[in-house]
C-alpha cells in the first residue's frame, strides 16, 4: 500500500524565523472538519532532501510549533536528513470522549499529515511519530492505521487506548509513561502487554518520579530509538527483559512476551537504562 491520501483544502500560509536554528518555519492552516475545529501545521525544513519526516504531537488541543522550535529536535532533525512537522489540531473534549477527531488518525487527522507530508516535502516520505498525551493517541493509532508509512514511534502517556489489534503489523515502538501518573500509568502498562502479547516490537518505558509532565529524558531516549531505526534493519534488533535489561532468548520471549522489550542496536541498552525504571 502507498503511503498517501488525503482530501483537505489549503486556507494559507506564514513563515517566520526558527530563533535557535535560523530555520524558517511555515505554518499550514487546513479548513477545519465538523470532528477538527482547528488544524494546522508547522513545518520546518533542517535538510534540503530529507530521508523521513519527524512529527511532533502535542497533547489534548496542544500547540506544536514549541516543540518544533526545541533546539534538541532541530540538531536531530539536522544529523538524520529529517523534516519537521509540529501538529497543532483541536476536538472538543466530548467528541474526544466519543472517538472522533485529532485523537484517531482514521477519522480525519491522519489523511490531513499525509496531504501535508506530500504537499510540503515533494513526495510522500516515511514518518517518525513522538506523541505526548493526548499525542500519544495520535503517534500509536497512526503507527496502527498506515503502518507502512511509519518507521517508528513514541506514544508517551495517554489515558486510554485503542487496540492494538492482532491483524495490524505495527513498526516499532516505545510506550512510556511517569510512574507518578496514576490516572494512566495502569493503562500504558496494559496497552505494552497487550502488544507484546501479539509480537508487537516494543519496548517499555517507565519514568521515575515523573508525573503527567513532558520528560527531556524520555525524549533522548527517543531521539537513540528513532536514531538507531534510521540506520539499521528491524531484523538487527534484540530481545531484553523489562526488568533486568538482559538478553532475552526467542524461546522465553515467546513464552513470557510481556517480560521482553524489543530494541533495534544493543546499543540502547544502556541508554534505557538510564531512562527506564522497572
Amino acid at each position: 500500500m502507498r503511503c498517501s491520501g488525503g482530501h483537505s483544502v489549503w486556507a494559507f500560509l506564514i513563515s517566520w524565523p526558527l530563533i535557535a536554528s535560523e530555520i524558517p518555519i511555515e505554518k499550514i492552516n487546513l479548513e477545519p472538519t465538523e470532528e477538527i475545529s482547528r488544524a494546522d501545521f508547522y513545518i520546518a525544513k533542517p535538510s534540503a532532501n530529507p530521508v523521513a519526516v519527524l512529527v511532533l504531537c502535542p497533547g489534548f488541543n496542544g500547540n506544536g510549533r514549541s516543540l518544533v522550535l526545541q533546539p534538541a529536535w532541530v540538531a536531530f532533525a539536522k544529523e538524520h536528513r529529517l523534516g519537521m512537522i509540529g501538529l497543532s489540531l483541536a476536538t472538543e473534549g466530548e467528541k474526544v470522549r466519543q472517538g472522533e477527531g485529532y485523537y484517531y488518525p482514521k477519522r480525519g487527522s491522519g489523511e490531513m499529515v499525509l496531504k501535508v507530508v506530500k504537499n510540503n516535502f515533494g513526495r510522500e516520505l516515511p514518518l517518525l511519530l513522538y506523541g505526548f498525551s493526548g499525542g500519544a493517541h495520535f503517534a500509536s493509532g497512526f503507527a496502527e492505521w498506515r503502518p507502512e508509512c511509519v518507521l517508528g514511534w513514541c506514544a508517551y502517556s495517554a489515558a486510554w487506548w485503542d487496540g492494538p489489534k492482532a491483524a495490524s503489523t505495527m513498526p516499532p515502538g516505545i510506550v512510556a509513561c511517569g510512574e507518578h501518573d496514576a490516572a494512566r500509568y495502569g493503562a500504558s502498562l496494559h496497552y505494552f502487554h497487550l502488544g507484546r502479547s501479539l509480537g508487537k516490537p516494543w519496548v517499555w518505558v517507565s519514568l521515575k518520579d515523573v508525573g503527567h509532565d513532558p520528560s527531556p529524558l524520555l525524549d533522548t531516549f527517543a531521539r537513540s530509538f528513532f536514531g538507531a531505526l534510521l540506520t539499521h534493519k528491524k531484523e538487527a534488533g534484540n530481545w531484553y527483559d523489562v526488568a533486568t535489561f538482559l538478553p532475552v532468548e526467542r524461546q522465553m520471549v515467546n513464552e513470557f512476551p510481556s517480560l521482553a522489550a524489543w530494541l533495534p542496536d544493543p546499543t540502547l541498552v544502556d541508554a534505557w537504562r538510564k531512562v527506564h525504571n522497572p
